[in-house]
This record gives C-alpha cells, structure tokens and sequence, in this order.
C-alpha cells in the first residue's frame, strides 16, 4: 500500500491521470511522447502501459501478502521495478535528441540549452545504476553524454548513436523495444528515434537466439547501391 501511494502521489485521484507529480505522472507524460499509451482511462488522457503494467503487479503483490505467502513477491517486485525504469529511459532518451547541437528538431542548435542538459542528467542519474548493473560500457557513454559537468554535454555523440548505446540494455533490464516505443510527434516518428528491434524478433519467421540484428541490416547497404544505381526491385 505504501509503495503505491508512493508510486501514485495523492494528486492523482481516484483512477489516475495526469494531474500528480510522482513517478506515475511521469509515466503518463512519456507515453504520449514515445507512443506507449494504452487507452485504459479515456482518449484523452491514455494509460502509460508502464502504469497499467506496474498497477497489475502491485495488486498481484498484495493479494500474495494478503495470503500471507510475503517470500513469493520477489518477482512483482523486480518486474515493478523493470516497469518503473520505462519513464526513466525515455525521458534520458527524449533529453538526448533535444540536446543535440547538431539536431535541427531539437532545442541546442546554438549550443546552449540548459534546460534539455539538467532533465537529460537528471532522468541518466537515475537509471545510471542499473545500467551500470548490466553494461558499465554503456553507463560510462551516458556519463560522457550527459554529465552537465562537461562543458557540452551531447557533443561526442549524435542522439542516434546514443539511443542504439543504451538498446543494448533493454534485455538486461526486463524490457523490451515495445515497452519503450519511438519517440514522435503529430507529425510522426523522429528520424533515428524509431522503436528498435528486440535480438530475438523474427526475421522472416526465422527467430535467432542470438542478436543478429546488425547483421540483417546489411539490406541497407544494398538498397542504397540499388538506389544509387536506379536501380529497381521486382
């Protein structure tokens, strides 16, 4: 109950919406940035699937102490905190593409954005230790990226090549493409902020059990020749 109440705040409601301030809000702002609303409330104000998903686990973690069986809750609790880490990611992740001096759909093109740099260290510092838990590698590139410490953050990476970087945890940290989704306005989808593919998605009702992924995209190299040939496929 605690936990929730954490979860939710008070400002929320009855049903939860979009009027709190915790980390369930946080969730319900994401979603309509990257895609990953699921209807249950209303057309207006869409559930955050991390939220629904989360919500599930909670009450599936009660009736389980309810029933006195507290030693069995060990997996709502690691998968409420892998749904947790949704919002996180994706505010890092949305944070990264506005900060790109280099991006002209972001908010640095002069090279000074200190909003987008403190919310994109922000939501990095608070997922940096599971990251750290799976790929030191990969929680280092962030460090690099995103420290407003440095005197530019998102200057030795392009927001692309960022995102590509902390994919490779998803797996890692329960969650796959889906749950983070593609990040997008009214228009569309940002280019290079598509949803990715998890390493064991079919290829051609192929599914690998091991990531492949970069290798099937050797199709590209060969629809540019193509392209740049004019040439055409039958």
């Amino acid at each position: 109950d605690e936990g929730w109440a954490f979860y939710a705040g008070s400002l929320e409601g009855e049903t939860g919406g979009l009027t709190g301030a915790q980390l369930w809000n946080l969730g319900q702002k994401r979603c309509k940035d990257f895609g990953t609303c699921d209807g249950t409330i209303d057309n207006v104000n869409n559930r955050a699937t991390a939220n629904s998903k989360a919500l599930s686990l909670v009450q599936m973690g009660a009736d389980k102490i309810a029933q006195k069986k507290c030693n069995d809750v060990q997996t709502e609790f690691k998968l409420i905190v892998d749904q947790m880490s949704v919002p996180l990611l994706q505010g890092m992740i949305k944070y990264a593409f506005k900060s790109d001096k280099n991006n002209d759909l972001g908010s640095c093109g002069d090279g000074d954005c200190p909003k987008e740099w403190a919310e994109g260290w922000a939501f990095a510092a608070a997922i940096l230790p599971r990251i750290n838990s799976c790929d030191q590698d990969v929680a280092a590139m962030i460090v690099e990226n995103l420290n407003t410490a440095n005197d530019a953050p998102m200057s030795t990476m392009g927001y692309a090549a960022f995102k590509m970087e902390v994919e490779k945890t998803y797996s890692c940290l329960g969650l796959t493409c889906a749950d983070i989704g593609e990040l997008q306005n009214g228009a569309g989808v940002f280019s290079g902020m598509e949803a990715c593919k998890d390493i064991d998605a079919p290829i051609a009702g192929y599914k690998p059990l091991t990531d492949v992924v970069p290798h099937s995209k050797i199709d590209l190299d060969q629809k540019e020749i193509n392209s740049n040939a004019g040439a055409t496929t039958q």
